[in-house]
């Protein structure tokens, strides 16, 4: 495959100008100046022309099955009141004409592979990706204050091939620490993901420092919070490294409520950090210290979370309005290793994506004109 240029993410050679990729079967075999590999060619060169390729794409938190609560929900008066409505659509179960729409729209835009949180209606999910050819890492959701805190395998999990398999306790607000620690330990004896929502809004805060509040409040009035419940009394972040719920193989998603300290602590311990920056916003929950995290040279991911929160599922949108509002420097390549090389890893997916290098799978996605021109305004800054 030839193309004008490939952003290979690999640390010998980030970019290559004027680029072939050989490849056998679905795997990359060399990547490099046309002009050196060209004598190597043992079948058709397919020539992509102008385009300039990166790695494919990888969402590391989408929620597919809430694609049928678009434009249903109520954005931009803070968390409890997203949550309230978001709570009576649960029941819902989306059709697989609108799973196999989103799925192709996310294989379309360049995404190669998702972690998907999985729980309600997981096999029509897992059947609209992989009709569409994105690699599914299924986050099998826990949630609830009830049973003993062991892992009690739901339904769903019978609907996941073994080897995609991976966990997703719901959030420190919504579930039993024993829980979550259960889904920790497994994941870490089975060199699995285990992922979370933390520190996502203030009501979060709130919740875990006092375990009263609005959140305290919804979660009481619906019959999940236990009576005898005590609060932690400790910052989120803090009452996660408590419970023994970070380090590596954690993939803590939003972090909005993060102070630049913990930013640091997640990055010391080897915590996976996912930012869904459009879903906080539109939600209206804050905006997480991204500098921060970076500066700590945390592993941090975009996400797109789902379509209750969010307008659309397109890293690339995702990826232009974090640009936008970075503050500071973020040059083209380093965009690109937010939504490709620092998921995959994430994932537990980067021995086949996550750069064009030999030996990883040969899914790429071509950059927008847009995104290539960024390379364009580096040169021109003073």
């Amino acid at each position: 495959m030839a193309c004008a240029g490939a952003f290979t993410l690999a640390p010998e050679e980030f970019y290559v100008a004027d680029a072939l990729i050989l490849c056998q079967g679905e795997r990359v075999t060399a990547v490099g100046p046309r002009c050196r590999l060209e004598g190597e060619t043992a079948g058709p060169v397919f020539d992509l022309g102008q385009a300039v390729l990166a790695p494919g794409l990888v969402n590391a938190h989408v929620h597919l099955s809430l694609s049928h609560t678009a434009g249903r929900t109520e954005l931009g008066r803070g968390f409890l009141a997203w949550l309230k409505s978001l709570v009576p659509l649960l029941r819902e179960k989306p059709g697989r004409t609108l799973l196999s729409r989103v799925a192709a729209g996310l294989a379309a835009q360049g995404t190669a592979a998702a972690g998907e949180i999985a729980g309600r209606w997981t096999g029509d999910v897992l059947e609209a990706l992989a009709a569409a050819g994105v690699e599914s890492v299924s986050l099998l959701e826990f949630f609830g204050f009830q049973g003993s805190g062991t892992l009690d395998w739901p339904m769903a999990a019978a609907e996941i091939p073994p080897e995609r398999l991976h966990v997703f306790g719901h959030a420190l607000y919504s579930t039993r620490d024993t829980l979550l620690q259960a889904a920790k330990a497994w994941a870490a004896s089975e060199g699995r993901v285990f992922s979370l929502h933390l520190a996502e809004s203030p009501e979060e805060l709130d919740f875990c420092l006092t375990g009263h509040g609005p959140l305290a409040s919804f979660f009481a009035g619906h019959g999940l919070l236990p009576a005898d419940y005590r609060p932690p009394g400790l910052r989120p972040v803090a009452w996660a490294e408590a419970l023994g719920l970070l380090g590596p193989g954690t993939l803590a998603v939003h972090c909005v409520q993060a102070t630049e300290a913990e930013a640091v602590l997640l990055a010391a311990t080897g915590t996976s950090v996912c930012l869904c920056p459009r879903s906080n916003a539109n939600i209206h929950v804050g905006r997480a210290p991204w500098e921060a995290f970076l500066e700590a040279g945390a592993n941090v991911c975009l996400g797109t979370d789902g379509l209750s929160s969010n307008t659309d599922l397109s890293l690339w949108n995702e990826l232009r309005y974090f640009r936008k509002r970075y503050r500071g420097r973020l040059d083209l390549p380093a965009a690109l290793t937010l939504v490709s090389a620092n998921p995959a890893r994430a994932l537990g997916l980067d021995t086949d994506y996550g750069a064009i290098t030999p030996g990883r799978r040969a899914v790429f996605a071509v950059l927008p004109p847009d995104v290539l021109a960024w390379s364009r305004e580096e040169k021109t800054r003073p």
